[in-house]
């Protein structure tokens, strides 16, 4: 992981993205699912260069011969680093930074995201797909990491 977020080594999301694609498949998905990463704030992009959860979406929805929709959700405002925050000071930092789009509504989303910890922002991107309509929300991310309760 620290290879492609870090390194900016994108070879790195192929392996990472087969992880993600097994765990998906084990979710029995329907057939129609969309793929879509979540997504950074446009300023950490262009700092970094590209989006980490997009490079591994793209290899999971191929695996999944599902549709790859990079954009039907964006990030409206930066969000500090999970990794400096309280589970509470995070889940009050998330609320109202994710929007989807219009054309989200009636349809089934897997979100894929690079690492979890605390599962704070998947289901922040889950509430911003439901509040537009979208009738399944499923997650995949290539790693997990243990946290500290």
């Amino acid at each position: 992981m620290r290879l492609l977020k870090a390194g900016r080594c994108l070879a790195a999301a192929q392996p990472l993205g087969h992880l993600a694609a097994v765990a998906a498949r084990r979710l029995n998905l329907p057939s129609d699912i969309l793929v879509t990463p979540v997504p950074l704030h446009w300023s950490r992009r262009r700092k970094r260069g590209f989006n980490q959860a997009g490079e591994i979406g793209r290899i999971v929805a191929k695996a999944l011969r599902a549709r790859f929709c990079p954009r039907l959700l964006r990030r409206v405002r930066p969000a500090t680093p999970e990794v400096f925050r309280t589970r509470a000071g995070r889940a009050r930092e998330l609320r109202g930074v994710f929007r989807a789009a219009t054309r989200a509504r009636g349809t089934a989303v897997l979100l894929v995201d690079d690492v979890m910890a605390t599962g704070l922002t998947l289901g922040a991107c889950a509430r911003a797909l439901r509040r537009r309509g979208v009738r399944e929300v499923w997650a995949a991310t290539a790693t997990r990491v243990p946290v500290r309760r």
